[in-house]
């Protein structure tokens, strides 16, 4: 045993770090989750403007956390605008 809980301190220290580690992985599993949602979306946009679109969005940015959104946006927005031009390709044809 590391620890003996003596008094309600030592029981709120040890329930906030037990809190802590189970928010730790939840945020691990959603980040995942979402990494996996954009590279899929990421792999589903092929027209070139598209693409280019995003490159110019996703190297001119820092790493705040207002210009990461704003990538996740480009990405976002360019995966619709794919998935708009292809349903308009197969209606066509």
């Amino acid at each position: 045993m590391k620890g003996k809980i003596t008094d309600q301190e030592s029981w709120d220290h040890g329930k906030a770090f037990g809190m802590v580690l189970a928010l730790r992985k939840y945020l691990e599993q959603y980040f995942e989750f979402v990494k996996s949602d954009y590279l899929e979306k990421l792999t589903r946009i092929h027209d070139l403007d598209l693409v280019e679109k995003m490159n110019d969005s996703i190297f001119s940015v820092n790493r705040s956390r207002e210009d990461f959104e704003l990538v996740l946006n480009a990405v976002n927005n360019c995966y619709k605008e794919q998935v708009k031009r292809n349903e308009k390709q197969l209606n066509t044809e």
